[in-house]
């Protein structure tokens, strides 16, 4: 991911004079800096049909992009037709880290639960959902997967229609 760039301000036009700064307001704190930790960030790319592993580490006063700021560690094809779009929508990483699960939006006819190994982007399993599945939630066991159905065309969730699938790791 190139950096931007930062362009220096203009100087103020003549005449105008721009104090120093000063010590800061009564009752006014700066800022605690941001700690250095790297965070790692799953997003989906519906239109893609990938999932991306994003690193991101709060820049420093020290530090400048690349050595900080955001970066797309690898991308992950997700999805089984491969010339249809099927919209990967929602994404979680399992507790131990080693997999993450994806609903599938747009599948023929209902939506897809899927999960693939972090490391070698290889599909590990699939279930088929109803209609539209979107948010995917973990337990923090890893035991049981959470995805919310955002199907418009039908009435609200009446016991007939919620399903609870639990996904063999």
């Amino acid at each position: 991911m190139p950096a931007l760039p930062v362009e220096p301000q203009p100087p103020p036009p003549e005449g105008v004079v721009v104090p120093p700064p000063g010590p800061p307001l009564p009752g006014v704190t700066a800022p605690a800096p941001m700690p250095a930790t790297t965070y790692r960030i799953l997003a989906t790319a519906t239109a893609q049909d990938q999932v991306a592993l994003i690193r991101f580490k709060p820049c420093q006063p020290e530090d400048a992009p690349p050595a900080c700021g955001a970066q797309v560690e690898r991308t992950y094809a997700v999805g089984i037709h491969p010339t249809d779009i099927e919209g990967p929508y929602g994404v979680a990483l399992s507790p131990d880290g080693r997999a993450f699960y994806v609903s599938m939006a747009h599948g023929r006819p209902f939506g897809r639960l899927e999960k693939y190994d972090i490391d070698t982007g290889r599909r590990l399993g699939a279930a088929d959902l109803g209609k539209f599945p979107a948010t995917v939630d973990i337990a923090p066991s890893g035991a049981v997967v959470y995805v919310i159905n955002l199907n418009l065309d039908e009435p609200p969730c009446g016991r007939r229609r919620c399903r609870l699938l639990a996904v063999r790791r």
